[in-house]
């Protein structure tokens, strides 16, 4: 959580003294002032001269937590490191891998139609802030990117392949994680506003949004090795995300507990599965499908042409 000093509905100053003002108080949009600061005191005298009294507000302080993505993250002071680029193009490179699988093989099968509307619905309730502020090219960029893939893939599964979808096996009851979710995110987030509130529900439903697929998994027992590279880029992308947290956090004094502690939930279900594609290579032995948290004892699983398949 970043903690700046609020002068009023409008206005905050950011932890290395710059000040930062938002005309819609919802602070989708925030304009960086350039003058230096010293003080909370100089604050308030600062924006007394010049600004309106409108705007100035009432000199009154609290503190603000806002979140990354929502504010600094992606605002006016916003800085990118190694671990969050490569996070990123970890996340793409799991959706393209999964897109690219379902295009050529004109086939969407052992894939969870259910996680994908997870997603999709993930990716729109956090980018809203598309309609009403640009942060940068990248920014808007990686976010169509996201929201456009992800619509493509449930587009794929549900209305052209879905003679090849297996909804007998895609069971999982996504209302037991969406109601919980949505719930959660109105009683814990940083500030009571829409689209917080939105944010906040995305952050927590991304954590458990792969759960369907690695439910279906469990009961069919097979999924393709594609599949694999699928689930362990998009472990990768929350396992760098966590070390993009701690490097913030030691060198910027950023910390955000809702998506720190939604990202530890999210890496944590990918664990098992990211050591066993690493030390069995590729999961081409793969009992790593079943040693997600849900195998049984006396599983036995072999390959066979390119699937893992309980035997």
């Amino acid at each position: 959580m970043f903690v700046f000093v609020q002068i009023n509905s409008d206005t905050l100053i950011g932890p290395d003294s710059s000040v930062y003002l938002s005309r819609y108080a919802d602070w989708s949009r925030l304009e960086r002032v350039t003058f230096a600061l010293d003080s909370v005191t100089s604050a308030t005298s600062l924006f007394t001269r010049h600004f309106p009294s409108s705007e100035a507000g009432t000199g009154q302080f609290g503190y603000s937590g806002v979140t990354e993505d929502r504010l600094a993250g992606e605002g006016a002071s916003y800085n990118m490191n190694i671990f969050r680029l490569t996070g990123d193009l970890s996340h793409l490179a799991a959706i393209i891998i999964l897109l690219l699988k379902i295009w050529k093989s004109r086939s969407c099968a052992g894939i969870s139609g259910k996680s994908q509307v997870l997603f999709a619905l993930v990716f729109t309730t956090r980018y809203l802030d598309l309609l009403t502020s640009f942060i940068s090219l990248y920014n808007t960029t990686m976010k169509v990117i996201y929201i456009g893939c992800s619509y493509a893939t449930v587009y794929l599964i549900y209305m052209k392949l879905k003679a090849t979808y297996d909804g007998n096996h895609d069971t999982f009851r996504v209302e037991f994680l969406i109601v919980p979710v949505g719930g959660l995110a109105f009683l814990v987030n940083h500030d009571f506003s829409p689209l917080e509130i939105l944010w906040t529900f995305s952050i927590y439903l991304e954590s458990v949004a792969i759960l369907p697929q690695l439910f279906m998994i469990s009961k069919t027992g097979e999924a393709e090795t594609i599949t694999t590279h699928y689930l362990f880029f998009l472990g990768l992308y929350r396992a760098l995300y966590l070390i993009n947290w701690i490097w913030r956090f030691y060198f910027e004094g950023f910390f955000d507990m809702i998506a720190i502690v939604a990202g530890v939930v999210q890496t944590i279900l990918y664990c098992d599965f990211f050591y066993l594609y690493v030390t069995k290579g590729a999961i081409t032995t793969t009992e790593a499908y079943l040693d997600l948290g849900v195998q049984t004892d006396g599983v036995v699983l072999s390959a066979n042409e390119g699937y893992v398949v309980v035997s």
